[in-house]
């Protein structure tokens, strides 16, 4: 007897609590926004446009004085010329050779395939010269152009820039 009491007290203990039980609130669903798909690279090869290699001759002219004369090979590359010169005539630096007055004189002439006939080489020419303050490393000044061109038939294109600074590219 004292077994089935037990028993009974199990189960009505078990169906008393099962009654108590509240059922699970409903699931809710958020929207979430999808993250996007990772971006698919296909790589398309770029050919450069082909143009012509072409030798052409060169002079950089500051008022009468020609700074640079020489042949320059131009196309869809770079060609550059670079000169760092010490100033004739300058008084010697006590701080040393690396503080001595110098000139400097840049060309480049870069091919640009994709700019079309109107301008397919673009130019960069500067002159650098000390300034004379009476000492060592008194500063410098300086003129520069940047201009695209063409080069049409024997006649040279000029590039006039501030004080009598000037760039003549003449093609053969």
């Amino acid at each position: 007897m004292k077994m089935m009491i037990a028993i009974s007290l199990m189960i009505g203990g078990a169906a008393a609590h099962a009654n108590t039980v509240t059922p699970a609130p409903p699931m809710q669903t958020i929207a979430v926004p999808r993250a996007a798909p990772p971006p698919v690279f296909n790589p398309v090869p770029v050919g450069r446009a082909a143009m012509p290699v072409t030798r052409v001759t060169v002079r950089v002219l500051l008022g009468r004085e020609t700074l640079w004369s020489g042949p320059l090979s131009i196309g869809a590359s770079t060609a550059r010329i670079s000169l760092n010169e010490p100033v004739s005539g300058a008084e010697p630096c006590e701080q040393g050779a690396r503080m001595a007055a110098m000139r400097q004189i840049e060309v480049m002439i870069s091919g640009q395939p994709y700019s079309g006939a109107a301008a397919p080489y673009r130019l960069t020419a500067r002159y650098t010269r000390p300034v004379d303050l009476g000492g060592c490393n008194g500063g410098t000044r300086g003129i520069s152009i940047e201009q695209g061109f063409s080069l049409s038939g024997a006649n040279p294109f000029v590039a006039e820039g501030d004080g009598g600074f000037r760039v003549e590219i003449t093609a053969p």
